[in-house]
C-alpha cells in the first residue's frame, strides 16, 4: 500500500510540477488554434507513449537484470536528450515564427496567412507533404519530445517489486503512475487552456500576429526550466 500511494503521490507531483508535459501543448495549441479537444487528444496520446516507453525500458532492464544505477543513468540521460530537444524545438519555432513577422505574414484565425496585401498563403511551416501524406510539424515534435522524455520515478518505483517478485504490485504501480500522469496532464491542460482564453476574451485580446513567436519563446521557456530545476 505504501508503494501504491507514493507511485500515486510522485505520478501527480512529478507530471504538475514538470511544466514540459503540458505546457507546451497549451503554447503551440493556442498559436496554432487547435480547438481544445484536439489538445487533449494529443496530450493524451503523447502522455501514453511517455508512459509506455519508460514501462518497457524498466521492464526489460528488470528482466535481464540490470542495475537500478544503469537504468537510472540511462533515464537521466533521455532525460537531456528530451530537454534539448524541446529547447531546440522552441528555438526552431520562434525562428520561423519570427521570420514570417518580418516577411509581413500575419496569422489568421482560420490558419491561413495573409500578407499586407491580405494574399492569401498555405502554411507550409506547419504541414509539409510527402508523397501526399500531410507531416503536421508541431504535433510531431511534441509527440517526439514527451517520448523521448523519461518518467523518472517510476523505474525505481518498479525496482522493488520486481525483487521480491511480487507481479501484481508491480502491475498496480505501473497502472496507478501511469493513470495519475496522464490524467494530470489532461487536467492541466484543459484548467491552463480554458483559463487563458477566458483572461483573454476579458482583458488582454492579444494580438493573433505574434502568436506563434509568443508559443516558440514559451517552449524555450519551458526547456529552459526544466532544464536548471531538473524537474
Amino acid at each position: 500500500m505504501v508503494l501504491i500511494i507514493t507511485a500515486a503521490t510522485l505520478g501527480f507531483l512529478h507530471t504538475f510540477f514538470g511544466v514540459d508535459h503540458w505546457l507546451p501543448f497549451i503554447a503551440i495549441g493556442l498559436a496554432r488554434r487547435w480547438k481544445l479537444a484536439q489538445i487533449v487528444a494529443l496530450a493524451g496520446v503523447c502522455g501514453i507513449s511517455h508512459v509506455f516507453l519508460s514501462v518497457l525500458i524498466g521492464s526489460i532492464g528488470v528482466a535481464i537484470g540490470l542495475t537500478a544505477n544503469s537504468l537510472v543513468w540511462f533515464d537521466s540521460f533521455r532525460g537531456d536528450v528530451a530537454v534539448a530537444s524541446l529547447i531546440g524545438f522552441g528555438l526552431a519555432y520562434s525562428t520561423w515564427a519570427g521570420l514570417r513577422l518580418y516577411r509581413g505574414v500575419t496569422h489568421s484565425h482560420d490558419n491561413s496567412y495573409t500578407n499586407s496585401n491580405t494574399k492569401s498563403l498555405p502554411d507550409q511551416g506547419e504541414n509539409l507533404s510527402i508523397n501526399g501524406v500531410r507531416l503536421n510539424i508541431p504535433k510531431w515534435m511534441l509527440f517526439i519530445v514527451m517520448t523521448l522524455g523519461p518518467c523518472e520515478p517510476l523505474i525505481p518505483l518498479m525496482l522493488a517489486p520486481a525483487v521480491m517478485q511480487s507481479w501484481t504490485l508491480l502491475g498496480g504501480i505501473v497502472t496507478v503512475f501511469s493513470v495519475l500522469t496522464i490524467g494530470t496532464m489532461l487536467v492541466m491542460v484543459v484548467l491552463i487552456y480554458t483559463g487563458i482564453n477566458v483572461l483573454n476574451n476579458k482583458h488582454f485580446n492579444y494580438s493573433a500576429q505574434y502568436s506563434d513567436l509568443l508559443a516558440g519563446i514559451t517552449v524555450v521557456g519551458c526547456g529552459c526550466l526544466v532544464f536548471i530545476l531538473g524537474i
